[in-house]
């Protein structure tokens, strides 16, 4: 008899080690910088003042940006150290 979720159709006989737990944080970090730097030269181009992903202090006054939400969101996100 198997402990509760240790068992094969509770894993699929995948370990996850820490180096693959690393690994899916820094493809999730280079996700995230690619994003911020995507968004920016569109800010760039569109004439803007390019600041995506700056508002570290969780503040923007920027509130009529198309980006505001997702710019809040990943600047403190960005903001926060990586191991």
């Amino acid at each position: 008899m198997t402990q509760h979720g240790t068992g094969a159709k509770a894993r699929k006989g995948v370990k996850r080690t820490g180096q693959t737990a690393l690994a899916e944080r820094e493809g999730r970090r280079e996700w995230m910088l690619s994003r911020i730097e995507q968004v920016r030269a569109s800010q760039r181009a569109e004439g803007n003042f390019d600041c995506f992903g700056t508002a570290a202090s969780g503040y923007c006054d920027r509130g009529d940006c198309v980006y505001h939400a997702e710019c809040l969101s990943l600047s403190l996100l960005a903001a926060t150290p990586f191991p």
